[in-house]
């Protein structure tokens, strides 16, 4: 039994790890599009106020006191939770409100130590910056030209929308302040339980939960359930509520856009199970093969190619539909703005039927995504047939002639219609999550 449990540690640690070092440089086909098509709604239109950009000094030194509050209850509240992903000292000092810097606060929320709060506004595909542009690598420095659009205008000093707040810094998440965390043993993350320590996948454990694995994962590798997403919500949650209270609403919906992209993230089938295609035949092959290293290294590559030519896809679709629409892009993005607005099983938290646990939010979430996980994979497969998603010796990220858009062009209609229907049905739960992340950030105290 313990050589068993070796086995598969060895087997999802190497998966998990490889699979993520590609992964989520754009996340979920962009955010800060689905954030925009997803509050669209006529229900939304208090978005469209106006708010001075305020400095995040300003914000600190005004709201010290409670801000320690905050952290306090936060921080016993995780240790109730889970006291293995925390340090005890921050029980006794949560922030140094003697202090309250930038520094201060990126150690309270043990966030990357290098994060920076650019006041910037996010250009939409098609349109042109109205003001002084900001060098994309200093807002993201992890970025890496691909081909997409990725332009910021300093707003600083300048009153933007809320709901520009929202599109800008729903992708905020991936830029820095997740990454290389494992080494600062004095946030007490504890042992990376997937990922490697460097680079993107630094930051997996932050960006995946996968709470609804078949048994074998669940007790050969309990480690993939160690996600930390539900942690983030929570504490972003709490802040933006909080600067609302206190009138702080540019950091208000900065930081609820934060909470967007974690719940975005778990909206995404390969954010919410581990291996797509792993039902409880995949893995007794993995038990009964003699070449399991060989096994790990076929599965990591076409999982990799897979979602990596997904994401790809998912990107160059969203982009299209601001710049050259055509009834294809239209039909994709419409799963972004259909009703309702909220699905039912969440709607008893937004009528105050229930106290929110954030808990059993992206549990409900994840039930979703995981159990369509499967179903994409397969639709992944016979779209985009053999080449990309099934022969592990070809490597899309090293292909000098992989291009997503000439790949799509050779799609035929059927094909692209399945792709379209198919991702539009994890669409339509990414845009379910996010309207009820904002109406339970407006509506509840």
């Amino acid at each position: 039994m313990k050589t068993l449990k070796n086995q598969f540690n060895i087997f999802f640690v190497g998966l998990v790890s490889l699979t993520f070092l590609f992964e989520d440089i754009y996340g979920w086909g962009g955010h800060y599009l689905i954030t925009q098509k997803a509050l669209s709604h006529p229900e939304f239109h208090f978005l469209d106020q106006e708010v001075e950009v305020e400095s995040f000094e300003d914000f600190l030194a005004k709201e010290r006191e409670g801000l320690y509050k905050l952290f306090k209850e936060y921080y016993e509240w995780l240790y109730s939770y889970r006291p293995n992903r925390m340090n005890p000292k921050y029980l006794e000092k949560p922030f140094d409100k003697e202090n309250p810097t930038l520094a201060s606060f990126l150690k309270a929320a043990r966030l990357n130590p290098e994060t920076k709060f650019y006041l910037v506004n996010r250009v939409l595909p098609g349109e042109k910056p109205k003001q002084k542009i900001i060098p994309t690598k200093e807002v993201y420095p992890y970025y890496k030209d691909q081909g997409f659009y990725f332009v910021f205008e300093d707003v600083s000093k300048k009153k933007v929308s809320l709901r520009s707040i929202l599109i800008t810094f729903s992708d905020e998440p991936d830029w820095v302040m997740d990454h290389h965390l494992w080494e600062i043993q004095e946030y007490g993350y504890g042992k990376q339980p997937y990922g490697e320590p460097e680079g993107e996948s630094s930051k997996a454990p932050f960006h995946m939960q996968f709470m609804h694995e078949p048994w074998l994962v669940r007790n050969f590798a309990p480690f993939l359930l160690e996600g930390m997403a539900v942690e983030r919500i929570v504490l972003f949650t709490k802040l933006a509520k909080y600067a609302k209270k206190t009138n702080h609403p540019y950091w208000a919906y900065r930081f609820l856009a934060w909470t967007l992209h974690y719940y975005q993230d778990l909206a995404q089938p390969y954010h919410a199970r581990a291996v797509p295609e792993g039902n409880t035949w995949y893995y007794v092959r993995y038990i009964l093969s003699f070449d399991k290293k060989g096994f790990q290294d076929r599965t990591t590559q076409v999982l990799k190619n897979k979602h990596f030519i997904y994401e790809d896809f998912v990107n160059v679709y969203l982009e299209k539909d601001y710049i050259s629409p055509n009834d294809f892009t239209r039909a994709l993005s419409s799963y972004l703005q259909k009703e309702p607005l909220v699905f039912d099983n969440f709607q008893k938290y937004l009528q105050g039927k229930e106290t929110i646990n954030y808990y059993d939010v992206v549990w409900e979430l994840t039930q979703y995504s995981t159990e369509h996980a499967y179903e994409l994979d397969k639709s992944i497969q016979k779209i985009f047939g053999e080449k990309y998603t099934r022969d592990p010796k070809y490597d899309v990220e090293r292909d000098p002639e992989y291009n997503i858009r000439k790949v799509i062009e050779t799609l035929d209609e059927d094909k692209k219609k399945l792709l379209i229907e198919i991702t539009g049905r994890d669409f339509l739960n990414t845009a379910q999550i996010t309207r009820f992340a904002v109406l339970d950030f407006y509506r509840n105290p």
